[in-house]
């Protein structure tokens, strides 16, 4: 496994831990008062199929408060997707909007199967949306995409385990998307990808982040890479990723960063964005 695949370990919940306690974990850390505006939840993790994990998360996290909370279903690409939403609820009148992605891919998995087994581990992150104070940018861009036409590629049937056709071609499909998708997001904002000083991927193996790396010119230490220690965690990945980056410190105020994500349904996501913090 870790000659072909690039993984040396991964992290499983253990029995009482689910994708909805481990997110409410995340938020108390964001916003230990509850004081939030909007709760947006990116997993394909749910302990029931209705209602919403986030209302389970908001009962955990601020019993009593009314605020909304919704789920926001797309894969490996689901907290670009929050992302999305978030800062544009932000832009339109809310003042803190929580982005928090969660994961407990361990509950879906065939123990049986090596083709799967070996590559999801569980685990959640998020960040807290405010408005850019004056002088700040933030998030100057998101962009989301998707092709439902290979909506089976990866996918888990109701009451089924996680299954994969074909991981050559969904191999081949993540290098292409997130390749392409990196030149867009900068053109768009009319920068180079050497003006970008971070870039975080999602983790969906280390053979496919090294492909990226190599098709875009990048060297290592302009990116941070943790599938070796935690797997594939799908939509908590690109969150998970920027935290340890950011403890790291590998992360600067006015730091340019892209986030980068492909996902099952052959969603994929972008944000582009000037870090607003201090190391």
């Amino acid at each position: 496994m870790r000659e072909n695949l690039g993984i040396e370990e991964r992290r499983w919940c253990v029995p009482g831990e689910t994708a909805a306690t481990l997110a409410a974990d995340v938020c108390r850390a964001l916003a230990p008062h509850g004081d939030v505006d909007r709760l947006l939840l990116a997993t394909v993790s749910p302990e029931v199929m209705t209602p919403a994990t986030a209302c389970r998360v908001q009962a955990l996290y601020a019993p009593g408060a009314t605020f909304p909370s919704l789920d926001v279903v797309a894969a490996c690409s689901g907290f670009l997707y929050a992302l999305d939403l978030g800062r544009r609820c932000v832009q339109t009148g809310d003042r803190r909007v929580i982005c928090v992605a969660s994961e407990v891919r361990s509950a879906f998995l065939d123990r049986q199967d090596r083709r799967t087994v070996m590559l999801f581990g569980d685990g959640a992150a998020g960040v807290l949306l405010e408005p850019c104070a004056p002088g700040e940018v933030g998030i100057l861009s998101t962009r989301l995409a998707a092709d439902g036409r290979h909506w089976d590629a990866i996918s888990v049937p109701l009451g089924g385990h996680i299954t994969m056709k074909d991981g050559p071609a969904i191999f081949g499909r993540a290098v292409d998307e997130m390749a392409e998708l990196a030149h867009g997001t900068a053109d768009g904002a009319r920068l180079t990808l050497d003006d970008i000083d971070l870039f975080i991927f999602h983790q969906a193996s280390g053979a496919i982040v090294t492909r990226v790396c190599e098709r875009l010119g990048i060297a290592g230490d302009r990116t941070h890479a943790n599938f070796a220690r935690l797997g594939n965690t799908t939509a908590a990945s690109v969150p998970l990723a920027l935290s340890e980056a950011a403890a790291a410190g590998k992360l600067r105020r006015g730091a340019m960063v892209m986030l980068l994500a492909t996902g099952g349904g052959f969603t994929a996501g972008s944000a582009l964005l000037r870090w607003e913090l201090d190391a």
